[in-house]
């Protein structure tokens, strides 16, 4: 974090010394030339003294227990002795690829900054003023982090009850009326009238109110 503090401020004193770039006529995009051995070599010493991201050994110890958090979460039933074992594994693939990390954090020093902005940004990270304005810088960062984290999490409460208010609970629909085999008509049905040709007759359809369902007519006695 320190470090990563240290480069902004970095990118802010140079904004304000920077000279207006070459421009091309045809394009109108900034003329840059490939890195010179000098910027090369300055980049590198920016990288090492932590002016990008640090490299240190402490550093990867917390890489390697963030993954290992992650591979936990993912398989909670991992043994103390899987995750020891990942643990050193992770930190010893780390470890051998620092520096491939450190010549792609150098490239990216020497694709944004002209030689005499890597100077001024080696000496600022290099400097015990620079060094204590990044420890200050880190300080007054978690501050505005915890600050805003909390701005955050009460404008999100805010939005769900602002929306649970305006779009209310949706009721449950009523279950239908019950219907016997034989459709409307039928056991638990809605009383219905047979018509001529011996089909129910659908009284809703015709705007009448239900009429009692018809009853067989009584056996005649024998």
């Amino acid at each position: 974090m320190r470090s990563m503090v240290l480069a902004a401020i970095a990118v802010a004193a140079l904004a304000g010394c920077n000279k207006p770039p070459v421009l091309d006529a045809a394009t109108g995009e900034p003329v840059k030339g490939p890195p010179t051995p000098a910027a090369k070599a300055v980049a590198m010493k920016i990288v090492d003294a932590g002016g990008v991201l640090s490299m240190d050994k402490k550093t990867l110890e917390q890489v390697a227990i963030q993954q290992l958090q992650r591979l936990h979460q993912q398989d909670p039933e991992l043994t103390t002795d899987q995750l020891m074992a990942a643990k050193t594994g992770i930190t010893k693939n780390l470890e051998a690829a620092v520096p491939q990390m450190k010549e792609a954090m150098q490239a990216a020093l020497t694709d944004t900054f002209t030689k005499p902005e890597l100077d001024l940004l080696l000496k600022l990270v290099t400097s015990k003023e620079g060094k204590a304005i990044g420890e200050h810088m880190q300080e007054v960062s978690e501050k505005s982090f915890q600050v805003v984290d909390a701005v955050v999490s009460n404008a999100s409460d805010k939005a769900v009850k602002e929306m649970k208010s305006a779009w209310p609970a949706v009721q449950p629909k009523p279950a239908p009326a019950p219907t016997g085999p034989s459709g409307p008509g039928g056991p638990g049905g809605a009383p219905t009238i047979i018509g001529p040709d011996g089909k129910p007759i659908d009284l809703s359809k015709l705007g009448l109110p239900p009429q009692p369902a018809q009853s067989a007519p009584p056996a005649k006695p024998k």
